[in-house]
């Protein structure tokens, strides 16, 4: 758990963390950085972050093997600052709603930019998913 305010650090720390966890087992990465949230953040968020490996990977640490959630998603992607995907959630909820979904608590986003490649935040681009049931 961490507040939402470290949040961009605490990413920033547990993606290098992680990338060095499977560099050291030999792995490679399989696509781009993730961070999946189990609970609706209020304030502190419960946050899991990692890299798709397409490599056998066991537990570093606290570097652990995890899946995302398998089922039926809703996803858009977001243009900008890092501080406005949250509120990018809110369309498709309301779309999942007005479509007879329900969205569940799981969501998890992908970051398509690197921002060490890409210092604008206005061009980021964040892939989000809300599983829906």
């Amino acid at each position: 758990m961490t507040g939402l305010t470290e949040l961009p650090s605490f990413l920033a720390r547990s993606f290098s963390e992680v990338l060095i966890a499977i560099e050291e087992q030999g792995a490679t990465p399989a696509g781009e950085p993730s961070a999946y949230y189990p609970t609706v953040p209020n304030g502190v968020v419960e946050v899991e972050v990692g890299f798709p490996v397409a490599d056998r990977f066991v537990a570093a640490g606290d570097v652990v093997p995890a899946q995302l959630p398998g089922g039926q998603v809703v996803t858009g992607v977001h243009v900008g600052a890092c501080a406005g995907v949250a509120t990018a959630y809110a369309r498709p909820r309301a779309w999942a709603i007005a479509n007879g979904l329900r969205p569940t608590n799981d969501t998890w986003e992908v970051y398509l930019t690197d921002p060490e490649g890409e210092p604008n935040p206005e061009r980021w681009r964040t892939a989000f998913f809300l599983k829906v049931e």
